[in-house]
């Protein structure tokens, strides 16, 4: 699971690297074209919008894969081995209950932005792709939390059998 996991995870994180470079790309171009041709990128507020969407669910996973992100530990460090134990299991399986509901209510949402035809007012970019892949980006996210769980579990069975 943990190999699945990390896989996917970094395919996804790197699809998103590139998003961020063609993002940066497209805003050089609108800034150039905004201050010296005085001739803007049409949609770039767009792409922007749709792409930050992409770049976060996207790299939720992979951040997750390597514990990396923001924890306040100062009273958990100084409880006993067992209460972290339950307390990262306890807080493990709600993460995992949470970022599953999520992906399942992107997922549903997509639906109705395929159903209403929803685009964007510029460039008329459907939105339900963006959904959908932020769904993805979630179970992905769901996958890498389960896999740090069984990580966390078979480290501290090796730490009391020693």
């Amino acid at each position: 699971m943990e190999k699945i996991s990390y896989y996917i995870n970094c395919i996804i994180n790197r699809i998103s690297t590139i998003m961020m470079l063609l993002l940066t790309f497209i805003t050089i171009i609108d800034i150039t074209g905004r201050f010296v041709f005085n001739k803007p990128l049409p949609g770039t507020i767009e792409v922007t919008e749709l792409s930050l969407v992409l770049i976060v669910y996207l790299t939720l996973g992979y951040t997750e894969h390597f514990d990396e992100h923001v924890v306040i530990d100062t009273a958990y460090k100084l409880m006993p081995k067992t209460v972290q134990f339950v307390l990262y299991m306890a807080a493990g399986l709600i993460s995992f209950a949470t970022v599953l509901l999520m992906a399942w209510q992107l997922y549903v949402y997509a639906g109705r932005m395929i159903a209403g035809d929803y685009q964007t007012g510029v460039l008329g970019i459907p939105y339900y792709p963006v959904v959908l892949a932020a769904s993805f980006g979630s179970l992905c996210y769901s996958m890498a939390i389960v896999s740090n769980m069984i990580k966390f579990y078979k480290s501290e069975r090796k730490e009391n059998k020693s």
